[in-house]
């Protein structure tokens, strides 16, 4: 099966409403149609082709307003499925932020800390758009696939957001910076999206299985903006990903994209931890008493295990939004509260279970700390490995520096076993921090903000994970935007059978 969403710029009610795709015929001479798809909510045309032949790559474009002085054309490859091939090449893009300063509004020329460089605002130093250094080093690794998960944009940059219930050109002119930044590689390298909470215009979510936030306060959980807007954002972004495992919607009518497919010999599951995780923003209840959450839902945990039984043998990658534990600390190196984070401690034990009982390696971003961990279940390694790559462009900075070091530490500094302050144990294989330490940071900006514009202090980047199907393991790497070495601690080698 083939899947493909063309996006468009506004089209008016009078232009041409509909997308024609077209496929290069054998022998490289002109063009056949394949399918045609009506342009739908949020200017988007998907397209679904169920006789599609995998083994062979095939030039497409598609084509809008064909015959017409308005005709533009758009044109790419589809690979042929590189089952066979040795290694399988997978590259992870998060948090996208576009630009530090936002350009509509005041705001400080510096981040304030003593040795930053000054940001300007229309300077490379400021803008992060079009991210051409991270994207041509990442297409020179030659990844197979591609997933984006998560926060494609944010909603206070590089503008701030319209006030508006349903703001559609404002979300989708954030998405278009996006897909001008990276279509190089996404018009010939298969992508999979994911949608965070920055994506719906939400500092963080809690979505409650769809319900609407209280009042509109996303701090009490569930879901700002109207339903229809929601499925607009996740028409966009996830309207070629592979069928959801259950089309069911959830509250509101909002829909879902969970589920699972095969590339390249490899089993592959997208899973939506914000979506379906309650609670709100102080995860207690109305006693006081912090009360456990859902991180999964019912439905995600029953798809989970119908996978991990799946392909027995195969290599199993395994996409979330964002870390299944907390791993933060103070400026005193005190392991720190973040209800951002999929914490709750039964229902990550139950999660994670599911993701060892499949052999998977679980991939996240969200979190702008680059980190590698074991997860722990009942000792500090005996659960499954998770890597959470490096923002490709961010603002608030998190720390991992705990006080007094770690036991069992590894080669690299701040590894070694960690309880987080929810009590989740875990083995911390690699994780990389600013270039500046917590303490220095706070000391320099009091209250909570923990915003850091230099991005020479910072830790930007992309994930990259070779599964090697000859040598049986996953080669985990993380790499700076800029083209450097990688971060200390990487690559890691993890062998199939230690998932």
């Amino acid at each position: 099966m083939l899947k493909l969403t063309a996006q468009l710029l506004p089209v008016g009610d009078g232009d041409p409403g509909e997308v024609r795709l077209q496929l290069r015929r054998p022998g490289g001479e002109g063009w056949e149609d394949k399918a045609v798809a009506p342009v739908g909510p949020g200017f988007a045309a998907a397209f679904r082709v169920t006789d599609w032949d995998g083994a062979a790559e095939r030039g497409y474009r598609v084509l809008w307003g064909a015959g017409t002085a308005e005709e533009q054309a758009y044109e790419g490859t589809v690979a042929a499925d590189p089952a066979g091939e040795d290694e399988l090449r997978v590259g992870l893009l998060d948090c996208t932020i576009h630009s530090y300063r936002p350009l509509n509004v005041s705001s400080d020329a510096g981040d304030r800390m003593a040795g930053s460089a000054p940001l300007g605002l229309y300077t490379e130093r400021n803008l992060y758009f079009p991210y051409a250094e991270l994207a041509a080093d990442l297409g020179r690794r030659r990844p197979h696939l591609l997933a984006a998960v998560g926060d494609q944009y944010y909603e206070h940059r590089p503008t701030t957001k319209e006030q508006g219930p349903e703001p559609t050109l404002d979300v989708l002119y954030r998405w278009y910076l996006w897909l001008w930044a990276f279509r190089d590689l996404t018009r010939s390298v298969p992508t999979v999206v994911l949608v965070d909470d920055h994506d719906v215009y939400h500092p963080n979510l809690w979505g409650n299985a769809g319900a609407p936030a209280p009042g509109g306060d996303y701090r009490q959980g569930g879901y700002m903006h109207p339903a229809a807007w929601v499925n607009l954002v996740q028409r966009v972004q996830t309207s070629h990903n592979p069928d959801p495992h259950d089309p069911a919607p959830v509250a509101q009518g909002i829909g879902v994209y969970y589920g699972a497919f095969r590339y390249g010999g490899v089993g592959f599951a997208l899973v939506e931890d914000r979506k379906f995780k309650n609670g709100d923003k102080d995860n207690r209840d109305p006693a006081g008493r912090r009360y456990d959450l859902t991180i999964l839902g019912d439905r995600q945990e029953r798809f989970l295990a119908d996978w991990a039984a799946a392909d027995p043998g195969s290599p199993k990658l395994c996409f979330s939004q964002t870390l299944w534990g907390c791993l933060q600390t103070d400026e005193r190196g005190r392991a720190q509260f973040d209800s951002d984070a999929d914490a709750a401690v039964a229902a990550r034990r139950t999660a994670l279970e599911l993701v060892k009982r499949a052999g998977a390696l679980l991939l996240s971003g969200d979190q702008h700390l680059p980190s590698l961990v074991r997860h722990g279940l009942d000792g500090f390694d005996d659960g499954p490995v998770q890597f959470v790559a490096p923002a490709a462009g961010s603002a608030w900075q998190r720390w991992f520096e705990p006080a007094g070091g770690l036991p069992n530490p590894g080669a690299t500094p701040h590894t070694g076993d960690f309880t987080d302050a929810y009590g989740n144990r875990m083995r911390v294989l690699a994780v990389a921090n600013p270039r500046l330490t917590k303490a220095a940071f706070r000391a320099a900006k009091r209250g909570r903000n923990a915003e850091l514009g230099d991005r020479a202090r910072k830790r930007e980047g992309y994930g990259l994970v070779r599964v090697d199907k000859a040598g049986r393991q996953f080669v985990i790497e993380c790499w700076p935007w800029d083209g450097g070495d990688q971060f200390a601690g990487w690559p890691y080698r993890l062998p199939f059978p230690e998932v």
